[in-house]
């Protein structure tokens, strides 16, 4: 057996998971120990649009790294004798930024690899390749974070695929009227879930097909996270209407602890 320290780093996903970890019980299993380091988002300016923002990936001339910092942290923090895996969050929202809001101009797509699922047919029908562009658009900045990481460290990494969207339409906009990020943009109205679940497997394409191109484990929402294998559990819903809550984030840790063979040996903050 092995003591495995994990190091999570993201954004919002990451921090709507955290909670868990307060007052979790160790564990004691004939299986590996698994340490979590979570990188602290509060001490660094990882949301900020300008240049001001601290990015996990940096342009070093000759491709896309690690943020040389992150990579000092982890050198100062953790014990030489433990195995390092890292854990990706970057993003995760894309396919809300585009989708959660119907717009003015309602609009629907075909998943080529899923032309089962229903179409509106008082929408208009687009492309999906327009909606794989506009993911990519918003979400290419966190793939390139992805592919710093990747390009930078040896060791095992994985990716966690962000929570599915909620099913429940009206549960979905009480939820929206209190947000203050989707409440302030003046509208009320959700696009229906068939819809919205399309843009979320489009976006979970382009992290899974970058995942396997660069070898990174892909971590999928927990089935029993799901209804359906489509929609987020309501046991799963978050305060608002993108990130799952403390047990969703549970389920994700053990996911991880899972997939190395491990147990829960204890966390604290990568700074």
């Amino acid at each position: 057996m092995e003591t495995i320290a994990v190091i999570h780093l993201g954004h919002s996903h990451l921090a709507a998971m955290v909670p868990y970890l307060w007052g979790r019980e160790l564990e004691n299993t004939n299986s590996n120990r698994v340490e979590h380091y979570v990188f602290d988002t509060s001490a660094h300016n990882i949301f900020a649009v300008d240049e001001s923002r601290f990015a996990y990936g940096v342009n070093c001339g000759e491709g896309i790294t690690l943020n040389p910092e992150i990579i000092s942290m982890v050198e100062r923090r953790i014990a030489p004798d433990r195995r390092v895996v890292y854990v990706s969050l970057f993003g995760g929202n894309s396919h809300n930024v585009l989708t959660l809001l119907q717009p003015a101009r309602k609009f629907d797509f075909v998943v080529p690899w899923m032309p089962e699922l229903p179409l509106r047919e008082d929408y208009e029908l687009i492309p999906h390749a327009a909606i794989r562009e506009a993911l990519l658009a918003n979400t290419s900045i966190f793939l390139d974070d992805l592919r710093g990481l990747r390009n930078s460290v040896d060791q095992q990494v994985m990716h966690v695929i962000s929570p599915p969207p909620i099913g429940n339409d009206e549960y979905l906009k009480t939820v929206v009227a209190n947000d203050p990020y989707f409440s302030a943009l003046g509208s009320e109205n959700v696009t229906p879930a068939v819809i919205r679940y399309k843009s979320w497997a489009m976006h979970t394409k382009l992290y899974s097909d970058l995942c396997e191109e660069i070898g990174v484990d892909v971590i999928m929402p927990p089935p029993e996270a799901t209804i359906d294998g489509k929609w987020l559990a309501p046991d799963c819903y978050g305060a608002d209407p993108t990130h799952g809550n403390v047990h969703y984030g549970g389920l994700i840790l053990r996911a991880i602890e899972q997939k190395l063979e491990g147990h829960f040996a204890g966390w604290d903050w990568l700074r």
